[in-house]
């Protein structure tokens, strides 16, 4: 996840994602990452999801990304995945 700051940077960004199944159903735990904003106005966040251990059906599974900021500044992003699981 790439983020672009527009004027005033923020001195620290906080990314959160969780993972749904196709059913809806929470398949990851809530993943937390926070960064130091310094001398730039863009900031990479990579995220790294596990699908191989999933107990769950193939189908569309959904990111949820929470963004938030030192300046008080927040947003959410759904991301919809297309995952095989194998059997």
């Amino acid at each position: 996840v790439k983020i672009k700051f527009d004027g005033i940077t923020p001195s620290w960004v906080e990314l959160s994602y969780k993972v749904l199944d196709p059913k809806g159903n929470k398949v990851l735990e809530t993943s937390t990452y926070r960064r130091e904003v310094k001398d730039t106005n863009t900031i990479d966040f990579p995220v790294k999801i596990d699908f191989g251990n999933l107990q769950s059906d193939s189908g569309i599974y959904t990111l949820i990304y929470k963004v938030k900021d030192s300046l008080g500044n927040q947003d959410f992003l759904r991301q919809a995945l297309q995952v095989t699981v194998d059997e």
